[in-house]
């Protein structure tokens, strides 16, 4: 099947130029944006892209503002706090890929971890039409059984923000940590979240209003060896999607015949069990609802 793998620029709201990658068959079937755990480079889902090209679904990847490509963190144009990555940079990614589609060829979106919160912080969500959450919750410390929510208490109140003061930005690769290297203004806005039980869905606030915009169907997906992201973090996540049709599940990663997921693993080599079902149900008939 005669395939199109090219890297392209794609403008945030704001300006911001931000790398991608088309993964296109010839004839897609359905369109598909993927959105990157926070700190995560794109390059890290190029193999679960290029393997659902045989399902005929075409992906754009892409790096946030200062990750990846898009980076460095220490850039300093890359601005906005971990809202912008919703609101401008995951916004514009939705409507560029939208632009490829046809009627025939609906949008799709996977969010991995923060990606999916960035989804229901873009205006554009409304555009998809199936989404796959994976790993994704709410990232308030509270949610976590012990000992790690201690541990995440004290990392997002004292060590990211020390980090990020002494750097100019948050060291992540420095401190050997997966999360990666972050802008500052990312760091900062995040840790503020995670202090709070509503994380993105402060009170008093309409950061989050955008994520009851959506109305379609989400599959969200855990794993009983996560250790960054409890089945209770992920619940509580997606009850702010509160017009959109949830179906839940939580597996073990010998549901696919491994040994181990975690919160990063759903993407990598190994995972083709769980690729299979995600692309499936992707491409499941459009206007059907989960159940």
């Amino acid at each position: 099947m005669p395939i199109e793998v090219r890297n392209v620029t794609i403008v945030a709201r704001d300006g911001f130029p931000l790398a991608a990658t088309l993964f296109n068959p010839s004839k897609p079937a359905a369109f598909l944006t993927v959105a990157s755990a926070l700190g995560v480079p794109r390059k890290h889902y190029a193999r679960f892209a290029s393997y659902i090209l045989n399902f005929g679904i075409a992906t754009v990847t892409f790096d946030y503002r200062g990750i990846g490509d898009s980076g460095p963190a220490w850039r300093k144009d890359a601005k906005g706090g971990l809202t912008a990555l919703g609101r401008h940079d995951l916004d514009s990614v939705l409507n560029w890929t939208q632009a490829l589609t046809s009627s025939q060829s609906p949008l799709c979106f996977i969010g991995h971890s923060l990606g999916t919160v960035a989804f229901g912080l873009a205006p554009g969500n409304r555009l998809a039409n199936r989404v796959i959450s994976v790993a994704s919750g709410n990232c308030y410390s509270g949610l976590q059984p012990f000992p790690y929510n201690i541990v995440r208490s004290l990392f997002w109140s004292t060590i990211v923000p020390h980090l990020t003061r002494v750097h100019g930005y948050f060291p992540g690769r420095l401190a050997g940590l997966k999360l990666g290297n972050l802008p500052t203004s990312i760091a900062i806005e995040l840790a503020q979240f995670c202090k709070s039980p509503d994380f993105v869905h402060r009170q008093g606030e309409k950061i989050a209003e955008t994520f009851s915009g959506y109305q379609g169907n989400i599959w969200a997906l855990s794993f009983t060896d996560d250790r960054f992201m409890s089945q209770k973090a992920v619940d509580e996540l997606h009850t702010k999607f509160s017009t959109a049709v949830v179906k839940r599940s939580h597996f073990s990663p010998c549901d696919f015949g491994l040994s181990s997921i975690g919160h990063f693993g759903a993407f990598k080599h190994g995972s083709e069990r769980l690729w299979d079902m995600m692309a499936k149900w992707l491409l499941e008939a459009q206007g059907t609802r989960s159940e």
